[in-house]
């Protein structure tokens, strides 16, 4: 497998994956400090604690991806590929 970036593509590095976890801990803050009917609590954020998270949660993923494709016998291959012919393709 080839990537330009790093394992796991867009989903876990950028997109799905953290994202989620942001918009986990935004709701909690939001709802904890701005009231939800029957939810009667504060929350303090410390937000680079909350990115060291996140960036810990990226770097666990990437790292199961990582094991996935040695289970598998998948060579990781960080650089561009392009097809060169129908069956050669070449990695910068």
């Amino acid at each position: 497998m080839v990537e330009e970036g790093s394992i796991g593509g867009t989903c876990i590095n950028v997109g799905c994956m953290p994202s989620k976890y942001l918009l986990g801990i935004g709701d909690l803050y939001h709802y904890g400090n701005h009231g939800h009917p029957g939810l009667d609590i504060e929350i303090h954020a410390d937000f680079p604690r909350i990115i060291q998270g996140k960036d810990a949660i990226v770097t666990q993923l990437r790292e199961t991806r990582s094991r996935q494709l040695e289970e598998l016998n998948i060579t990781f291959i960080k650089g561009h590929a392009e097809f060169l012919f129908p069956h050669e393709l070449v990695v910068s």
